[in-house]
């Protein structure tokens, strides 16, 4: 981003939309082509994502079904601070037992199970003695091997296929071998065992379907899917604890007005808890607006700084408050001072701009301004995997009516019920309002409830043809002659449109 921005914005002090801003033309060489462009970016200084998203920490955005599919397409999805710490938990490990590999804690059944009371949530189940995850393995039964009609009362061991004849690998085996073995034994699982043949985990022929499906999925070193977890600067350690022993990626520090001593006290206390659970995990911070809250929490230990107030489709701290930032000025005067700080000490501090970015040319302009990630609430409460209650209303209630012909105002539309966590609509939900005060009688709305109309799956959003937001976003990175968002960051020409 040309630093004659940055002057123009402290000459004026006039606040700016990504709307504001649009790229000139670029020179293009003859051999780069959009298929050649690399999306790939810096959630950390360490950890790279194929993708430049994360969903927010919200309730009428993030769960795990949200997580599983961002995650699959190279992005984070952030499970919400505002969930009790128990289902927050329960949601994390479902995404984590969602791994394009050898799947731990496997669900199972005993041989003196009936099958008309397994549920079949499944269509394929390990056989243990004990009925346990990690007991003996002593066969498998599948959906096909039992008329559904006439045998729902027998017993699993009556149908199961038995160990002998079970083709299975012991620990060990790497995952490329063990998708091998799977593709002989036809029938959808291969079990890993060990020496005793109790059950450790298995390998799925779905997982392999994934892959193919998924080539750029954002995976731990462990090749299990990547999620973060949120947690407020109030001293939230049993939280915290719970989410690091649960196998999250990344915490994020969430709370709206991060330029705190509070904050700058929590980071530390995370890395202190981490450390002394032997992992490695990233602290993402935020928010803030303006360089020296950028500078207080790098300077802190944060790994990636979030930025952003008041922007977001349903926040209303603006209004509610008289505090806040266009999300363009925001990330301006943020990234200027990444940029300074990585100069004066080496390190670089990745940015991670939430709020504002409501389509893919607000993501465009926010990633030619500097941003390394982006976090998003509105543009993911819009789809079917959102945690987003969904409902039907009325075309008029969405749209003006007089916009509308009168045959088809009053039809039935599917819509998200999308509301800000500092909203009227959150508090009915309970939960923790800490993302805002300490205490709950301090809290004020500064939230709203927005109907999104439901735009269909997250891949079809990315990749619809010839309309999709991936290939739009890389082919204005192409025509400024990029191969990469960090050559977007420093090549790329950007002008004022007002």
């Amino acid at each position: 981003m040309p630093l004659d921005y940055w002057a123009y914005l402290e000459t004026t002090r006039k606040q700016k939309r990504f709307d504001a801003f649009i790229l000139d033309q670029g020179y293009i060489p003859e051999d780069l082509d959009p298929e050649k462009v690399s999306l790939r970016t810096r959630l950390t200084d360490k950890i790279w994502m194929p993708l430049p998203f994360l969903s927010a920490a919200m309730r009428s955005v993030t769960d795990s079904k949200m997580a599983i599919a961002l995650a699959l397409e190279g992005g984070l999805g952030v499970l919400p601070r505002s969930l009790p710490i128990e289902k927050q938990v329960d949601e994390l490990k479902l995404v984590k037992r969602y791994k394009a590999g050898f799947v731990y804690n496997l669900f199972v059944v005993k041989p003196s199970d009936e099958i008309g009371s397994i549920g079949w949530r499944y269509s394929l189940y390990p056989v243990t003695e004990d009925g346990k995850s990690n007991g003996k393995l002593i066969g498998i039964i599948t959906d096909k091997m039992f008329n559904p009609l006439k045998e729902r009362s027998l017993k699993v061991k009556d149908r199961m296929l038995s160990i002998e004849n079970v083709i299975s690998a012991g620990e060990g085996i790497s995952l490329e071998e063990a998708n091998d073995r799977l593709i002989n034994s036809k029938i959808g699982m291969l079990p890993i065992v060990d020496k005793d043949s109790y059950l450790k985990c298995g390998v799925f022929h779905s997982d392999l379907k994934k892959v193919m499906e998924h080539p750029s999925m954002f995976v731990s070193e462990d090749k299990r899917l990547m999620c973060g977890g949120a947690v407020s600067i109030w001293k939230d350690f049993e939280r915290a604890n719970a989410l690091i022993n649960s196998g999250v990626d990344a915490i994020v520090i969430d709370c709206a007005h991060g330029y705190s001593e509070r904050m700058e006290k929590t980071i530390p206390e995370l890395k202190g808890l981490i450390k002394k659970s032997g992992r490695e995990i990233p602290i993402i911070a935020g928010n803030i607006i303006n360089e020296e809250g950028f500078h207080r929490l790098a300077k802190a230990g944060a790994d990636c700084v979030k930025v952003g107030q008041g922007s977001g489709e349903a926040c209303e701290t603006h209004d509610a408050v008289a505090t806040g930032s266009e999300q363009a000025t925001a990330l301006i005067k943020c990234v200027y001072e990444r940029n300074r700080f990585k100069k004066d000490t080496g390190k670089y501090i990745p940015i991670c701009s939430d709020g504002g970015c409501h389509n893919h040319r607000d993501i465009i302009i926010a990633l030619v301004l500097g941003a390394d990630t982006i976090m998003m609430g509105g543009y993911f409460a819009g789809l079917e995997e959102s945690a987003a209650e969904k409902m039907y209303i009325r075309l008029s209630e969405l749209y003006s009516k007089s916009s509308l012909p009168e045959e088809i105002s009053d039809l039935p539309y599917l819509v998200s019920k999308y509301y800000g966590e500092a909203s009227v609509e959150a508090l009915e939900k309970g939960g923790d309002s800490c993302r805002y005060v300490e205490k709950r009688k301090n809290f004020v709305i500064e939230g709203k409830l927005v109907h999104k109309p439901v735009l269909g799956s997250l891949r079809d959003r990315f990749y619809r043809k010839n309309n999709g937001d991936i290939p739009k976003i890389k082919k204005a990175i192409c025509e400024q002659g990029c191969l990469t968002i960090e050559e977007f960051h420093t090549k790329a020409k950007i002008n004022l449109r007002v």
